[in-house]
């Protein structure tokens, strides 16, 4: 991709972002559309939209864009759902800890009076 010297992503960043829906030409993206673009530094939506009604119809166009709109926002939804679960889970432990914590305390104090500390 023609960056204009800016910064391009890192092959990690860029490994993520295919991960997530595929690399163009598999599974829900067209050959033509790779949305590694959408992470240059130097994009450009209005040229990104002349470039790609190269290869196809604004119509369809639009309809790919929104379809992969939708995918994202389906996947963002299942990426803050796993978080959820794991937050809820924490929360959950963090309670019983505190009840460990009250039932230690009383002990914990009786020997520290016998010890003298």
């Amino acid at each position: 991709s023609h960056t204009n010297g800016a910064t391009t992503p890192s092959t990690s960043t860029i490994l993520l972002h295919t991960s997530l829906l595929g690399a163009p030409g598999e599974g829900a993206l067209p050959m033509w559309l790779d949305p590694v673009m959408f992470l240059q530094p130097s994009f450009d939506p209005e040229r990104a939209v002349v470039d790609l009604r190269r290869h196809v119809p604004l119509a369809a166009l639009q309809t790919e864009l929104q379809t992969y709109l939708a995918a994202l926002k389906a996947k963002m939804v299942e990426v803050i759902n796993e978080d959820y679960a794991d937050y809820v889970s924490l929360s959950g432990k963090l309670v019983n800890v505190d009840g460990s914590v009250v039932r230690m305390r009383k002990p914990l104090t009786e020997l520290k009076e016998k010890l003298g500390v």
